[in-house]
């Protein structure tokens, strides 16, 4: 009786280390797949980033967008989110104002060539996602939520979102207590995988 209850002991010891065994596999394998389905690359030619200036006086453009995205809408918190764009590629309605904002009274692009973000975390909310994280412009880096969508139809998938700062918090011409350094900066970027 006692070799066969050791028997079975034995048996169930062996059981549980197999089921732990399956349990640990199943999980690295989904991570595993998470990664492979999470990272997206951009397509930078039609990607837009467009800004409103101060006031709405003006419009513009930058361009040379390079992204890393890894996201997966079913699991946000997992996301990473890091982007880059190149300030020579300013663009406004006015030449001369865009050889201004390579200036040292703006961007300084001789001294700092991109404006960057990068998540440290990405939440779901009932609008779409926020990408909480570091956005660099000239030698200053501030925290910002970019509220963004997934947006996904028959033939493309994209990224949009809005986000509002305030550019003299950058160093990008003077601050303003009227707020008259206010910059609504929008994106839409086409990704695939």
């Amino acid at each position: 009786m006692n070799s066969d209850f050791f028997s079975l002991k034995i048996n169930f010891m062996k059981f549980k280390k197999s089921i732990l065994f399956l349990l640990i596999l199943c999980v690295i394998s989904s991570l595993v797949a998470f990664n492979l389905n999470a990272e997206w690359k951009i397509n930078a030619k039609d990607s837009v980033i467009s800004f409103t200036m101060p006031n709405g006086k003006h419009n513009g453009t930058i361009s040379g967008l390079e992204a890393v995205i890894n996201f997966d809408p079913t699991n946000a918190e997992f996301g990473v989110i890091t982007a880059t764009a190149i300030v020579s590629t300013i663009k406004t309605d006015n030449e001369k104002l865009d050889q201004h904002l390579q200036s040292a009274d703006f961007f300084d692009s001789k001294n700092h060539p991109t404006i960057s973000f990068k998540s440290e975390r990405i939440l779901k909310n009932d609008s779409g996602y926020v990408a909480i994280g570091k956005l660099s412009i000239r030698d200053s880096v501030k925290n910002i939520n970019l509220p963004f969508k997934f947006v996904r139809n028959e033939k493309n998938t994209f990224l949009k979102g809005t986000i509002d700062i305030l550019a003299g918090d950058y160093g990008v011409g003077k601050t303003s207590s009227t707020k008259a350094d206010h910059v609504i900066i929008a994106l839409e970027v086409p990704i695939f995988q």
